[in-house]
């Protein structure tokens, strides 16, 4: 385990000391200077600018002086002694100096500058892009059969990149469900303003989704098919070059399968991100669904906007043409008509329908034919009905049903006994299958429930006989039947044993 994580990081104490408000701009002139690659500054530049400040306004440059004395000590600046331009042996012996960041000030101060921008809310965003640049990298990364022999150093910027993409989907995301979930959303969606951009903001959500269920498939399927051995050829070529770098740049180095480990549960975490763990949902998934939530609270809050917004709205111009209309009429039974156009009629007939006749929205009512209801009497003794009756067995029924039964059990397995040959099926390219058997060999891979670990399962069939299947990885193949087409991955089914164990 590395020392430093148990180090007392004292650089961060400008932050909190006391005159933390002129020690903070002193470091920010300092940092701004470091990534305008002037590196070294000297204490007159640094008075200059800072004493415009209100925190310097009643200080001395001795104060500035005894301040970059603090710094340093704390490991925030570095010195160098500036000996150009010297006069005299006096100024020599002062030993004016220059001033540079040190590299933890630089991250600290980069760190700062987010913290500043960050604000009270949550950022982040929903990039869809970023999901298809992702499996673009990883379809030409997983599984490569130059694994071997594709150099170390591209193979680690590859890895680079692809972790630097996953690690940008899931900050944003993560950032911007919090958003979504935020006090601030809800503030906004209770204003009349959100109605102007509300549409945009819908959209945008809608097209992350379509985007995310386009790509997610594939993205699971090149991760689900990713073999053990190749990953540990690959991680650990990349392991040593990551070894090599350190070793170039001076830091400190674990064992070479420390190193691999660390890497493969990097992967094996971008893969719990889609895939997800055992009955645990993804996180893609997880996603997908408070966008979706996201998306049905925002439509739901603008329809409650929309109508509070017509609620108040003045109706005078309304009734003042509606009476227009009144005026304007000639007769009684003109004014009529117009009255029932505008409020119906006062007294309505109510209808019952039993059940609708048909399914198409666009027929009318006169198309349908007429529903007949039965009436019952008032009268509690006619209505009541006392008369004793036997219980039917429907033996009969019930055979017929069985018959039946064993009828389609019996074609099902003659249908199976010429598809084996030898006790064995494969699933092959072009090859054409019924529809009964197709339903029976889908019923059975349900069944099997194949787990990441193994790529075979046994099951119990209903003909008297256990089936052994057997996935073929990487492989996919294209069935054919009477009622279309289906491509599934290539499995081969064995006949094992009998229900009583022979």
């Amino acid at each position: 385990m590395n020392p430093e994580m148990f180090r007392k990081i004292t650089e961060t104490s400008y932050l909190t000391a006391q005159n933390a408000g002129r020690y903070r701009s002193i470091m920010r002139y300092c940092y701004l200077q470091h990534e305008r690659m002037n590196h070294y500054v000297k204490a007159e530049e640094i008075y200059e600018v800072v004493s415009r400040y209100p925190v310097f306004q009643d200080n001395s440059f001795d104060d500035l002086l005894r301040d970059l004395d603090n710094l340093r000590e704390w490991g925030n600046l570095s010195v160098r002694q500036d000996t150009g331009r010297v006069r005299s042996i006096e100024e020599f012996k002062k030993k004016r100096f220059q001033y540079s960041c040190t590299p933890y000030t630089v991250e600290i101060e980069r760190m700062v500058q987010r913290l500043e921008n960050i604000g009270d809310s949550f950022g982040g965003s929903l990039e869809k892009t970023r999901f298809e640049r992702l499996y673009d990298r990883l379809i030409a990364f997983v599984n490569s059969p130059q694994v071997q022999t594709y150099p170390e150093e591209e193979l680690y910027q590859d890895w680079e990149e692809i972790l630097d993409l996953f690690n940008k989907i899931w900050q944003n995301a993560t950032d911007y469900t919090a958003s979504l979930e935020g006090e601030s959303i809800k503030d906004l969606t209770e204003t009349e303003s959100f109605l102007v951009y509300k549409d945009t903001f819908v959209s945008y959500l809608k097209n992350f989704i379509i985007s995310l269920q386009n790509i997610q498939p594939k993205l699971q399927k090149v991760l689900y098919e990713t073999e053990k051995s190749w990953e540990i050829i690959c991680f650990e070529r990349i392991a040593k070059h990551e070894q090599k770098q350190k070793l170039s740049n001076n830091e400190g180095q674990e064992g070479l399968a420390t190193e691999r480990d660390k890497l493969i549960d990097q992967y094996h975490s971008l893969q719990r991100w889609f895939l997800g763990k055992g009955k645990e949902k993804s996180e893609a998934a997880i996603l997908e669904e408070i966008t979706n939530e996201a998306i049905r609270r925002v439509t739901k809050m603008v329809q409650r906007l929309s109508d509070r917004s017509h609620q108040f709205r003045s109706r005078k111009q309304d009734y003042l043409r509606i009476a227009e209309w009144f005026h304007e009429a000639e007769t009684l039974e003109e004014a009529k008509e117009i009255y029932s156009k505008l409020f119906g009629l006062d007294h309505t007939q109510h209808y019952y329908g039993v059940a609708d006749k048909t399914e198409n929205i666009m027929n009318d009512v006169w198309d349908d034919m007429p529903e007949v209801i039965g009436l019952k009497g008032t009268n509690r003794q006619t209505s009541r009905n006392t008369r004793t009756r036997g219980v039917q067995t429907k033996r009969e029924d019930k055979e017929n049903e069985r018959q039946f039964y064993l009828k389609q059990m019996n074609r099902s397995k003659e249908l199976l006994e010429e598809l084996f040959v030898e006790d064995r099926f494969e699933l092959q390219e072009g090859i054409r299958v019924p529809i009964e058997a197709r339903k029976i060999f889908l019923g059975w891979l349900s069944k099997a429930q194949f787990k990441k670990e193994t790529s075979m399962a046994i099951v119990q069939t209903d003909f008297g006989y256990q089936i052994s299947i057997e996935r073929m990885p990487g492989r996919y193949v294209k069935i054919e039947s009477e009622d279309g087409n289906l491509q599934l991955p290539a499995f081969r089914f064995v006949k094992v044993g009998k229900l009583d164990g022979k």
